[in-house]
């Protein structure tokens, strides 16, 4: 049975934000979405990206597919075992290289790895926290509806990855996914969730009151996952920087501080019915975007961290 991001848990989680379809030969799922003119449907992977079991399979996949919608998008995790040029033949409509996400090799020494930055404040952080993993993550499901809230409001974000609390449930349910709290004073201050699959621990999302980013519990986190992590996996991925294009800004400095490396994600495009989709598209001016008929819609995903 897949795990992880792979998984039929995870993409009942995202069920708000389309039908989950299995793909039976790779072992992965992508969500079947209305058109924006209800004439059809199209298909996207699921968020963050899309993780299967076996990639060689997915030819079969698509081709079982393609007579159900109009194109299908999606973003490859960084591990995925598929070359640059099995991804080109699969989506040959848009495969480039998306952005660089940063990884950490969990069988190195951190004190050589993270920068002496992170590791000033990793001290600082653990002077004045505690950190425990929750092993009923569901039963923080109202704190951490509450921390996002906060995230939400703090960043502006909109659209799709705003989440409800639904989905949070069903996130939180997920057998492959860890949730670790950041306490102060008898009070929760942080929540951090990974997704775990195979060898790699998936940084997912995190939240933080007011107080948790003044004790930068994040430091901490980062720190003890590497601690909790080590013994049994060998990766920490920690996902790439905002946005569309790869940019220096304090979120890549801070995740940069804690890797031993990247590696590359790709967006990945094919269109299965060419007439429908230029009608979708015509007169669009986002061009760099596919579909282009949903850009508006994939801004604010590919703007998450």
């Amino acid at each position: 049975m897949s795990t992880g991001y792979a998984s039929e848990q995870y993409a009942r989680s995202l069920s708000e934000w389309g039908m989950p379809v299995e793909l039976k030969k790779s072992g992965g799922w992508l969500l079947r979405r209305p058109l924006p003119d209800g004439t059809g449907h199209d298909f996207m992977g699921p968020y963050p990206f899309f993780c299967c079991a076996d990639w060689d399979g997915l030819a079969d996949d698509l081709k079982e597919i393609e007579k159900d919608g109009v194109a299908v998008s999606l973003v490859t995790d960084p591990f995925a075992d598929a070359t640059p040029d099995s991804l080109k033949m699969l989506f040959p409509d848009r495969c480039y290289v998306f952005k660089k996400h940063y990884v950490a090799d969990l069988s190195l020494d951190p004190a050589l790895v993270v920068s002496k930055h992170h590791q000033r404040y990793v001290r600082r952080a653990l002077r004045n926290i505690t950190i425990t993993k929750c092993d009923a993550p569901l039963a923080y499901l109202a704190e951490w509806c509450c921390l996002y809230g906060e995230l939400v409001e703090r960043h502006r974000i909109k659209g799709l990855l705003q989440f409800s609390p639904g989905a949070f449930a069903a996130l939180l349910s997920s057998p492959s996914l860890q949730l670790f709290r950041a306490e102060m004073d008898g009070k929760t201050i942080g929540l951090i969730s990974w997704m775990v699959q195979n060898n790699v621990a998936y940084y997912h999302l995190s939240a933080y009151s007011s107080e948790g980013y003044q004790a930068c519990a994040s430091y901490g986190f980062m720190w003890h996952a590497w601690e909790a992590f080590a013994p049994r996996l060998r990766w920490l991925c920690f996902g790439g920087t905002a946005g569309t294009v790869e940019r220096s800004d304090g979120l890549g400095f801070f995740k940069e501080g804690w890797s031993s490396g990247t590696r590359d994600v790709y967006f990945c495009g094919r269109v299965f019915d060419s007439e429908k989709y230029s009608w979708l598209s015509t007169g669009l001016q986002h061009r760099r975007y596919f579909p282009a008929y949903r850009s508006s819609e994939f801004e604010q995903v590919s703007n998450a961290t």
